[in-house]
């Protein structure tokens, strides 16, 4: 896909977009969901207009963007899996237009499509360690999982580092592989548990605050399902949390 088609893509499939009807997956009152498409009509629409006039790298920027908002929309307001999961694939590939492989991979696992990231080149030290976690477990690279935030070699997983962020990650980088489920619930268990006490309103849908989910955690948790990981003893909150991952 070219820039200038990705663009044309973005507006087309946009056309007419409105809100479904539920059950809805984050809180807000029912009007800021109906604001939240109308403003994404604005945005294509302007787009629209706007694009020969302006330089290929800022229609495919703009484009991108509305892509993003689109997938966290679609999720937080109830959209089935195929529409929702169409827009994530959209702006997986809308990162890969742009050489992010950081932004590209979890949005393709979300989607489901990851055969546009083959070829993708990255700077793997200058990624965080959730972004090569995922990325290596996707793509089966070999992005180092050590680095400057990590010193010479990162640390083994072990009872030592259960509980940080890290640890969690770098758990998961081989827990989901060798299919040990129970491993792989406690790091998404500790994940979610870090993020939802760092965000008290994680669950409330935002105007123009997407995405509305983390998309390398739910990503590792896409990916974990895919290798036979089914939720056991995850709390309510982590299932919803984790929740666009652990969709069938």
């Amino acid at each position: 896909m070219t820039p200038d088609g990705y663009v044309s893509q973005v507006v087309d499939s946009a056309a007419g977009l409105v809100a479904p009807d539920g059950p809805r997956r984050r809180a807000a009152p029912e009007d800021r969901f109906a604001e939240s498409f109308s403003l994404i009509r604005d945005s294509v629409a302007w787009l629209a207009q706007s694009r020969r006039a302006r330089s290929i790298d800022e229609s495919l920027s703009q484009a991108y963007e509305i892509s993003l908002e689109i997938t966290s929309s679609l999720y937080a307001a109830g959209a089935d899996g195929h529409a929702w999961r169409s827009w994530s694939s959209l702006a997986s590939w809308g990162y890969a237009l742009r050489g992010d492989v950081s932004g590209a991979v979890p949005y393709a696992v979300l989607g489901g499509s990851r055969g546009h990231l083959e070829g993708l080149q990255a700077a793997p030290h200058r990624q965080p360690l959730p972004e090569r976690v995922v990325r290596n477990l996707a793509l089966g690279a070999e992005a180092p999982l050590s680095g400057p935030e990590h010193g010479a070699e990162a640390p083994l997983p072990g009872p030592e580092n259960d509980d940080d962020i890290d640890g969690a990650w770098l758990s998961l980088a081989v827990s989901i592989p060798r299919k040990d489920h129970r491993r792989t619930e406690e790091s998404l268990q500790a994940l979610a548990d870090f993020w939802i006490l760092e965000d008290e309103e994680w669950d409330v849908f935002a105007l123009r605050g997407y995405p509305c989910f983390d998309p390398c955690v739910c990503a590792a948790a896409a990916l974990a399902r895919r290798d036979g990981y089914r939720p056991r003893e995850l709390t309510h909150d982590a299932r919803r949390f984790l929740g666009p991952g652990l969709a069938p």
